[in-house]
């Protein structure tokens, strides 16, 4: 007769554990995207990178981090590697030695951010400051008010109910949510080719947006 109400609460208690598992790996799941990817590795001693066997390096990186996408040398000797791993950003970013070559690291400037474009009436009348903070909670660190010259005077601009966005990754999300406000679906922006001179590489500039 007991057996039963006893069953019953087992897989109640089961059940909640469950979903407060559920809500924790949800909760957090912003934060474990939200990390860079693209990390520089850069010598602090007279020692190179350049001066270590590329086999090493491999070695090396594999004994102290793990398996990482990519890894590239820049033009300047400097190591650009990409991770998908939140674990791995963190344990590259706390390395101090590399194969014996004092090492420090840190995000990569550029490719750690993405812009996007979003109109939208109800902020016009925000000031940056409120948009980012009202924003932040989706990875919005920057926020740039498009103006344009008034018809009536040209010494004055006037708001438009355009903004450019950046975002702390490398991907920017595909809708914005705020109170009241309709979901505001965000246009990516293309940008010419300009050479960073830390890489080998080409790289985005002037900005541009695209459907």
């Amino acid at each position: 007769m007991d057996a039963e109400p006893h069953s019953k609460q087992r897989r109640t208690t089961k059940r909640s554990k469950a979903d407060e598992s559920e809500s924790e790996e949800s909760s957090s799941a912003p934060e474990l995207q939200n990390f860079p990817k693209f990390i520089i590795i850069i010598p602090t001693g007279s020692k190179t990178i350049s001066d270590l066997s590329p086999f090493w390096i491999q070695k090396a990186l594999q004994a102290s981090i793990g398996t990482l996408t990519s890894v590239r040398k820049t033009q300047a000797g400097h190591l650009l590697i990409q991770t998908a791993n939140a674990h791995y950003s963190r344990r590259l970013l706390a390395l101090t030695d590399l194969a014996g070559v004092p090492v420090r690291a840190e995000p990569h400037r550029t490719l750690n951010s993405c812009k996007g474009v979003i109109r939208c009436s109800d902020l016009k009348s925000l000031t940056k400051d409120e948009i980012v903070d009202g924003l932040r909670s989706q990875g919005v660190t920057d926020c740039f008010h498009i103006t344009v010259k008034s018809d009536n005077n040209n010494s004055e601009r006037r708001k438009t109910n355009t903004f450019i966005l950046t975002f702390n990754t490398d991907t920017a999300p595909t809708h914005l949510n705020g109170p009241y406000m309709h979901l505001q679906k965000l246009r990516r922006l293309c940008m010419g080719v300009k050479r960073d001179p830390d890489l080998d590489v080409k790289i985005t500039a002037n900005i541009r947006a695209i459907s």
